[in-house]
């Protein structure tokens, strides 16, 4: 069985989470295909909105913790940790800033953790009637590592995004509705994944050309929604820390050093000597 489905009706193209005896947490394989299917929807002119959703009663959990726990007993280190991160999980918000359409998130039932940090990065958010949201990191001592900590205060605000980010609590989908994190709440039968649709059907939408079309591509991606836009800055930033600058850039690389060495190599690579003065007082 597919661990992630893809179609495509009506100029609207629908990805579906598919692991609903394990709560649609996704796995390496399931990441592949997600990436895959939102290139075609880049690529594919036909294609006019994009809808997420899961299958079963569960949107999606996040990532596998029985498999997160079987890798760690294999001796799993925290840098692997981050390596799965920064290789297969950010390669989902970083490929939606390439996505010039409309990204709707049907959210079908409970959204935890990683799995609600990617309901968060839709356009709209439809939430049927027995939702449920949390950011669940706190309860395995994990931090929000999907975007979570960057996208929902500019959401919902930052003190009602610490209060979830720190207590791990559920927030019903009425309540939800109210903070402003979703759009709108729908009963749990019109939440199949392919009912919400942005306001006009998909015939009366611009060809690829048009000038209304223009004004949604690359200067509508960024007005619609800069939150994202700040995601991939700051993603891309926290590879280019662990992994190192780009050779190319030897300014990059002096500070980067200079993090490891400490305040005195910082000067000396930058070209100064270093004097006493220039040390920390402890």
């Amino acid at each position: 069985m597919s661990e992630l489905l893809f179609e495509t009706t009506g100029g609207i193209a629908t990805i579906t989470l598919n692991r609903p005896d394990s709560g649609n947490a996704f796995t390496t394989e399931m990441l592949a295909a997600w990436e895959a299917a939102l290139r075609e929807c880049i690529l594919d002119d036909a294609i006019r909105a994009v809808v997420l959703t899961g299958a079963g009663r569960i949107f999606c959990s996040g990532g596998d913790v029985k498999r997160m726990a079987k890798n760690s007993a294999g001796g799993q280190q925290p840098w692997d940790r981050r390596k799965y991160l920064t290789d297969h999980v950010h390669r989902i918000p970083l490929t939606l800033m390439e996505l010039d359409k409309p990204y709707i998130v049907a959210v079908n039932g409970a959204a935890t953790g990683a799995g609600m940090d990617m309901a968060l990065m839709g356009d709209l958010r439809i939430a049927a009637e027995s939702a449920r949201f949390a950011e669940t990191y706190i309860k395995v001592g994990f931090v929000a590592g999907d975007g979570g900590a960057w996208m929902l205060p500019r959401l919902i605000g930052q003190p009602k995004a610490l209060e979830m980010l720190w207590t791990g609590d559920f927030v019903s989908a009425q309540e939800a509705e109210r903070i402003g994190l979703v759009n709108r709440v729908v009963p749990d039968a019109g939440i199949d994944g392919r009912h919400p649709r942005p306001g006009r059907a998909p015939g009366q939408w611009p060809d690829r050309g048009d000038p209304a079309d223009e004004a949604h591509g690359a200067a509508g991606r960024r007005q619609r929604f800069p939150q994202r836009a700040g995601l991939r800055r700051l993603l891309r930033r926290h590879r280019r820390q662990h992994r190192g600058p780009p050779r190319s850039d030897p300014r990059l690389r002096r500070e980067a050093q200079a993090r490891v060495h400490g305040p005195m190599t910082r000067r000396t690579l930058a070209g100064n000597p270093a004097r006493p003065q220039d040390f920390p007082t402890i």
